[in-house]
């Protein structure tokens, strides 16, 4: 957890319906909050990343503070709201926070308003790592294999932009074509993201049950075939794993599958 103690200064804003706010409080009375902001996803970790889930919390531990909690709103790297808030940003550096309140003015009898603002710095994140094959002990010949699973297990400061998968499939021999369009899939790493979940997001393509798995701790890609028969079926898939303009995995095989074993006579893979 990270605090930052910091000096409040005088405000003065207008309110919603053209109303002033309360005048800006004297220095003698203003409160002095305290902002925490921690990491997310990693356990609320004092390490902060920049393209993280962050939350940042402001409060006033002081005996004789007088502010109202209720009135306190957060703002910082576009987002505004109460305490607390989350939020993420994608540039590492010095970020600005800042916080506004009413409290009472020192009479007893009326309400002041006051700001106070700081700055915490996220780090640069790392390159999600190199996928690997995740069947632990096993040598994996992707030409025969019935069944895949690569990815890679991400242990703090990785890149948490959300993953985009392309993917695209078809009952052919062959790498499926332009004829065939890629179906888009957004795997959020964030905790904060929306549609962020630890359960594998599925792939709809035929004669096989793919997966991907995105989160703080593992990204992933898991593929085995669905064919039941004794005689081969044709299948060709392309599955494309890409965050912002980097590609993380991409896995292009063509070929034929039994209940027994696969002949992909094409395998692309690249990782």
């Amino acid at each position: 957890m990270v605090a930052v103690l910091v000096t409040a200064l005088a405000v003065l804003a207008p309110q919603a319906g053209g109303q002033s706010s309360p005048p800006p409080c004297s220095p003698q009375v203003t409160d002095q909050p305290t902002i925490d902001v921690v990491d997310l996803d990693e356990r609320k970790s004092s390490t902060l990343v920049a393209t993280h889930s962050l939350q940042v919390a402001v409060d006033f531990f002081a005996p004789t503070a007088a502010a109202d909690k209720s009135s306190v709103v957060v703002s910082v790297a576009g987002s505004t709201g109460p305490s607390p808030l989350n939020f993420s940003s994608d540039t590492p550096g010095s970020l600005p926070v800042t916080v506004t309140w009413t409290q009472d003015d020192g009479t007893g009898r009326a309400n002041c308003s006051a700001s106070a603002s700081s700055t915490v710095d996220l780090q640069v994140p790392t390159p999600i790592p190199r996928f690997k094959n995740l069947l632990t002990g096993e040598t994996v010949r992707m030409r025969y294999t019935l069944g895949w699973s690569f990815g890679a297990f991400l242990k703090g400061n990785e890149d948490h932009r959300p993953v985009t998968v392309r993917f695209r499939g078809w009952r052919h021999p062959r790498l499926p074509d332009g004829s065939v369009p890629f179906k888009l899939l957004t795997a959020p790493i964030r905790r904060s993201d929306p549609g962020f979940r630890f359960e594998a997001h599925k792939l709809a393509l035929p004669r096989v049950e793919a997966t991907v798995t995105a989160g703080p701790d593992i990204v992933a890609v898991k593929l085995d075939s669905t064919t039941t028969t004794h005689h081969a079926r044709p299948v060709g898939y392309d599955i494309w794993l890409t965050q912002g303009d980097r590609t993380l995995a991409r896995f292009r095989l063509a070929g034929s599958c039994s209940a027994f074993n696969c002949d992909m006579r094409t395998v692309e893979v690249q990782r």
